[in-house]
Protein backbone atom coordinates (compact mmCIF):
# COMPACT_ATOMS: atom_id res chain seq x y z
CA UNK A 1 0.00 0.00 0.00
CA UNK A 2 1.67 3.08 -0.46
CA UNK A 3 0.62 7.11 -0.66
CA UNK A 4 0.72 9.41 -3.47
CA UNK A 5 3.59 11.03 -2.73
CA UNK A 6 4.08 14.86 -3.75
CA UNK A 7 7.44 15.11 -4.61
CA UNK A 8 6.97 17.67 -7.33
CA UNK A 9 7.84 21.82 -7.62
CA UNK A 10 5.40 25.05 -7.08
CA UNK A 11 3.22 23.50 -9.36
CA UNK A 12 2.62 19.78 -8.03
CA UNK A 13 -0.05 18.92 -5.37
CA UNK A 14 -2.65 16.63 -3.74
CA UNK A 15 -6.05 17.47 -5.59
CA UNK A 16 -5.08 20.15 -7.68
CA UNK A 17 -3.52 22.44 -4.52
CA UNK A 18 -0.59 24.01 -5.39
CA UNK A 19 2.19 23.97 -3.51
CA UNK A 20 3.91 27.23 -2.76
CA UNK A 21 6.99 26.83 -0.94
CA UNK A 22 9.02 27.07 -3.78
CA UNK A 23 11.63 29.25 -1.82
CA UNK A 24 12.84 25.70 -0.05
CA UNK A 25 14.70 25.16 -3.41
CA UNK A 26 17.85 27.71 -3.40
CA UNK A 27 17.52 27.29 -7.56
CA UNK A 28 13.89 28.50 -7.74
CA UNK A 29 14.52 31.40 -5.29
CA UNK A 30 17.78 32.67 -6.94
CA UNK A 31 16.06 32.96 -10.40
CA UNK A 32 12.83 34.73 -8.45
CA UNK A 33 15.66 37.10 -6.71
CA UNK A 34 17.62 38.12 -9.75
CA UNK A 35 14.08 38.50 -11.49
CA UNK A 36 13.24 41.10 -8.62
CA UNK A 37 16.98 42.84 -8.55
CA UNK A 38 16.40 43.32 -12.28
CA UNK A 39 12.68 44.60 -11.51
CA UNK A 40 14.06 46.97 -9.32
CA UNK A 41 17.11 47.96 -11.14
CA UNK A 42 14.55 49.19 -13.75
CA UNK A 43 11.80 50.65 -11.30
CA UNK A 44 14.95 52.77 -9.24
CA UNK A 45 18.04 53.22 -12.38
CA UNK A 46 19.92 55.65 -9.87
CA UNK A 47 20.96 52.34 -7.84
CA UNK A 48 20.60 49.91 -10.06
CA UNK A 49 24.16 48.82 -10.25
CA UNK A 50 23.16 47.97 -5.92
CA UNK A 51 20.26 46.36 -6.68
CA UNK A 52 21.98 44.04 -9.27
CA UNK A 53 24.95 43.73 -7.65
CA UNK A 54 23.20 42.64 -4.62
CA UNK A 55 20.85 40.11 -6.75
CA UNK A 56 23.84 38.56 -7.87
CA UNK A 57 25.56 38.11 -4.69
CA UNK A 58 22.39 36.50 -3.25
CA UNK A 59 22.63 34.29 -6.01
CA UNK A 60 26.00 33.31 -4.90
CA UNK A 61 25.07 32.35 -2.01
CA UNK A 62 22.00 30.04 -2.86
CA UNK A 63 24.09 28.07 -5.47
CA UNK A 64 26.74 27.48 -2.27
CA UNK A 65 23.38 26.15 -0.44
CA UNK A 66 22.61 23.96 -3.47
CA UNK A 67 25.79 22.87 -3.60
CA UNK A 68 25.12 21.93 0.24
CA UNK A 69 22.37 19.90 -0.25
CA UNK A 70 23.47 18.47 -3.32
CA UNK A 71 26.35 16.66 -1.51
CA UNK A 72 24.89 16.10 1.73
CA UNK A 73 21.95 14.17 0.04
CA UNK A 74 23.76 12.70 -2.53
CA UNK A 75 24.32 9.35 -0.65
CA UNK A 76 21.34 8.89 1.93
CA UNK A 77 20.12 4.88 1.85
CA UNK A 78 16.81 6.93 2.38
CA UNK A 79 14.85 9.19 0.12
CA UNK A 80 11.26 9.29 1.29
CA UNK A 81 10.59 12.07 3.81
CA UNK A 82 7.84 11.87 6.00
CA UNK A 83 6.27 15.30 6.87
CA UNK A 84 3.49 16.85 8.93
CA UNK A 85 2.41 18.72 5.75
CA UNK A 86 3.13 18.63 2.10
CA UNK A 87 5.54 21.79 2.58
CA UNK A 88 8.44 20.31 1.39
CA UNK A 89 7.76 19.37 -2.37
CA UNK A 90 10.03 21.93 -4.32
CA UNK A 91 13.10 20.74 -1.61
CA UNK A 92 12.27 16.99 -2.40
CA UNK A 93 11.87 17.92 -6.35
CA UNK A 94 15.18 19.48 -6.95
CA UNK A 95 17.30 16.91 -4.34
CA UNK A 96 15.50 13.66 -5.46
CA UNK A 97 13.30 12.93 -2.44
CA UNK A 98 9.64 11.50 -1.94
CA UNK A 99 7.36 14.03 0.41
CA UNK A 100 4.93 12.04 1.98
CA UNK A 101 2.48 14.25 4.02
CA UNK A 102 0.78 13.15 6.71
CA UNK A 103 -1.77 16.02 6.19
CA UNK A 104 -1.76 17.82 2.73
CA UNK A 105 -0.83 21.51 1.77
CA UNK A 106 -2.95 22.48 5.04
CA UNK A 107 -0.98 21.96 8.00
CA UNK A 108 -4.07 22.25 10.35
CA UNK A 109 -5.50 19.68 8.50
CA UNK A 110 -6.43 16.70 10.60
CA UNK A 111 -5.07 13.09 8.82
CA UNK A 112 -7.95 10.59 8.55
CA UNK A 113 -7.67 6.77 9.64
CA UNK A 114 -7.21 5.81 6.21
CA UNK A 115 -4.23 8.42 5.71
CA UNK A 116 -2.61 7.29 8.81
CA UNK A 117 -2.91 3.53 8.05
CA UNK A 118 -1.39 4.45 4.31
CA UNK A 119 1.77 6.36 5.94
CA UNK A 120 2.26 3.84 8.33
CA UNK A 121 2.73 1.67 5.14
CA UNK A 122 5.01 4.00 3.75
CA UNK A 123 7.05 4.41 7.02
CA UNK A 124 7.32 0.36 6.74
CA UNK A 125 7.75 0.07 2.86
CA UNK A 126 10.34 2.76 2.67
CA UNK A 127 12.56 2.05 5.67
CA UNK A 128 11.75 5.92 7.13
CA UNK A 129 13.01 6.11 10.70
CA UNK A 130 12.04 9.94 10.90
CA UNK A 131 9.04 11.80 10.66
CA UNK A 132 9.64 15.82 10.19
CA UNK A 133 7.58 18.07 12.23
CA UNK A 134 7.60 21.82 11.84
CA UNK A 135 8.06 24.60 14.38
CA UNK A 136 4.81 26.53 14.23
CA UNK A 137 2.27 24.04 13.63
CA UNK A 138 0.81 21.94 16.95
CA UNK A 139 2.81 18.21 16.90
CA UNK A 140 0.24 16.52 18.93
CA UNK A 141 -1.23 14.36 16.06
CA UNK A 142 2.43 13.93 14.57
CA UNK A 143 3.91 12.87 17.80
CA UNK A 144 0.95 10.32 18.23
CA UNK A 145 1.73 9.02 14.89
CA UNK A 146 5.41 8.39 15.44
CA UNK A 147 5.22 6.53 18.66
CA UNK A 148 2.63 4.30 16.89
CA UNK A 149 4.78 3.83 14.31
CA UNK A 150 7.92 3.26 16.02
CA UNK A 151 9.65 7.05 13.90
CA UNK A 152 11.61 9.63 15.33
CA UNK A 153 10.65 13.32 15.03
CA UNK A 154 12.51 15.85 13.85
CA UNK A 155 11.94 19.49 13.06
CA UNK A 156 12.33 20.65 9.51
CA UNK A 157 11.44 24.13 8.74
CA UNK A 158 9.58 25.11 6.24
CA UNK A 159 10.33 28.82 6.34
CA UNK A 160 7.47 30.56 6.55
CA UNK A 161 7.52 33.03 9.33
CA UNK A 162 10.78 34.81 10.34
CA UNK A 163 11.08 37.76 12.56
CA UNK A 164 13.87 40.04 12.57
CA UNK A 165 13.98 39.55 16.61
CA UNK A 166 12.97 36.71 18.49
CA UNK A 167 10.99 36.38 21.90
CA UNK A 168 14.51 36.42 23.64
CA UNK A 169 15.35 39.61 21.80
CA UNK A 170 18.23 37.53 20.39
CA UNK A 171 18.08 37.89 16.35
CA UNK A 172 16.32 35.51 14.55
CA UNK A 173 18.33 32.95 12.19
CA UNK A 174 18.29 33.93 8.28
CA UNK A 175 17.15 31.65 5.54
CA UNK A 176 20.86 30.55 5.10
CA UNK A 177 20.94 29.42 8.75
CA UNK A 178 17.35 27.74 8.58
CA UNK A 179 18.09 26.03 5.08
CA UNK A 180 21.79 24.88 6.82
CA UNK A 181 20.22 23.70 9.96
CA UNK A 182 17.43 21.76 7.57
CA UNK A 183 20.00 20.27 5.59
CA UNK A 184 21.58 18.73 8.93
CA UNK A 185 18.32 17.70 10.67
CA UNK A 186 17.54 15.83 7.03
CA UNK A 187 21.24 13.93 6.68
CA UNK A 188 20.40 12.77 10.10
CA UNK A 189 16.63 11.57 9.48
CA UNK A 190 17.70 9.67 5.80
CA UNK A 191 20.25 8.07 7.81
CA UNK A 192 22.93 10.09 4.86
Amino acid sequence: MSLRPVSGGADDGVDGALDPHFWLDPTLLATYAGAVGAQFASLDPDHAAEYLANAEALGGELAALDASYSTGLANCPHSTILVSHDAFGSLAARYSLTQVGLSGLDPEAEPTPFRIRQMRAVARESGATTIFIEPLVDASVVEAFAADADLAVATLDPVESLDTVGVSGEPEPDYLTIMMRNLSTLEAGLGC
